[in-house]
């Protein structure tokens, strides 16, 4: 139901694991970047994201944007 609930939004939203890889995106984040599923699933996201993105910042530190200093 989760799924179906990300699926749903137009918002664009993708899910990283532990270690930065893309796991999940929904097709409004797709859009958003105009590129197919293959392209972002099981890639890591700085991979596909400049590196002083607060996105990939965040994942490299492994802290929470609130937390995070930047």
């Amino acid at each position: 139901q989760l799924i179906q609930a990300l699926d749903a939004v137009n918002d664009g939203i993708s899910v990283c694991d532990s270690s930065g890889e893309i796991i999940y995106t929904n097709d409004a984040c797709l859009n958003i970047f105009g590129i197919e599923k293959d392209e972002l699933l099981n890639k890591n996201v700085d991979s596909i994201m400049e590196e002083k993105t607060m996105l990939s910042q965040v994942m490299k530190n492994k802290k929470s944007m609130i937390d995070a200093e930047y």
